[in-house]
């Protein structure tokens, strides 16, 4: 069993907690769990990822509470799932912030509206039509022309080239922000419904 601090796979078996073996590395003196969990921590990747990943699909938090226990017998406090959203959100943006996308000349831009304990809060997502690459998210207490400027403009600052073409909703701050951000270089185009030729949902 790899020490889950220094990698080193010279540990030692140090005893059960919870029915659950525990290892001791002597070199950088730390104590871990002998699970897939991330080291101090209870929870698997697979948990903490898949928990991410239905979270930005819109789901609330009490919704992916109630499906650990109906899928995988094991409870994950909401509070917690809100902890890692932040805690690994931060992480994936600091890795993006370094890498420069090279995207298609259409995007998609959209707002969500999620319960977070107990607050309205709003998911905000800029993706390449082409590619479906999510270039940027955004999470923000309110759904005005700021919000949509920040979320245009971070996206703007992470890809190569400008988009010839925006589609939105009907959110009528939409056209305001992106001449903001990208002038006459972007068009916008409103989608009209889940029937119409332009959507925002791909």
């Amino acid at each position: 069993m790899k020490c889950k601090y220094c990698q080193s796979p010279n540990t030692i078996k140090y005893g059960f907690k919870a029915g659950t073996q525990y290892y001791k590395r002597n070199a950088c003196k730390r104590k871990f769990a002998g699970t897939l969990a991330p080291a101090g921590m209870r929870f698997t990747v697979e948990t903490i990822g898949e928990s991410m990943g239905l979270f930005y699909d819109g789901l609330s938090l009490a919704y992916i509470s109630r499906h650990f226990v109906s899928t995988e017998g094991i409870y994950v406090d909401p509070a917690t799932i809100w902890r890692w959203i932040i805690k690994y959100s931060k992480k994936s943006e600091r890795i993006l912030n370094k890498m420069e996308i090279k995207s298609s000349w259409r995007w998609v831009i959209d707002e969500t509206m999620l319960k977070v304990t107990g607050k309205n809060m709003w998911l905000w997502d800029v993706i390449d039509q082409r590619t479906r690459f999510l270039l940027a998210t955004h999470i923000t207490q309110s759904r005005n022309m700021r919000s949509a400027v920040a979320i245009l403009t971070e996206a703007n600052n992470r890809t190569i080239g400008l988009p010839k073409q925006i589609v939105s909703d009907g959110m009528a701050a939409y056209p305001d922000a992106i001449d903001r951000v990208f002038g006459s270089d972007s068009e916008h185009i409103r989608a009209k419904g889940l029937t119409a030729k332009e959507k925002t949902r791909m």
